[in-house]
This record gives structure tokens, sequence and C-alpha cells, in this order.
């Protein structure tokens, strides 16, 4: 598949970032992942023995 949209230069970027409305980030999505929780969980996989690799991804919640 052949790319088919339009490269924008840096400037004509920023003058869209500059004028476009403002966007609220993460409304109604809520923390998914926090590095204490992340830490945790890899405890709980090395303990099981898992390899540290596993721990590099974000795993799923255990509740």
């Amino acid at each position: 598949m052949v790319f088919q949209g339009e490269v924008l230069p840096v400037g004509a970027l920023l003058e869209r970032a500059q004028t476009a409305a403002a966007h609220e980030l993460g409304v109604g999505v809520g923390v998914r992942h926090a590095a204490a929780d992340n830490a945790a969980r890899c405890a709980v996989l090395l303990a099981a023995s898992d390899s540290s690799e596993v721990c590099w991804r974000y795993p799923p919640d255990p509740r």
C-alpha cells in the first residue's frame, strides 16, 4: 500500500496545532497503568518463574 496523503512541513504542522481547538487528553479514560502497579505485577510474574522479558510489556490487570 502506497501512502497517498500529504506530508506537511513542520511550520504548517505548528500553525495547525496553534489554531486548532483545545483538546482535553484522556477525558473519560482514567489511568490504565501506573509504575507502582506495573512493578508489583512484574514481581508476581518473576515469582511465578516468568522471564524478566515479560515485565517489559504492560501485563493485563489481574483484578
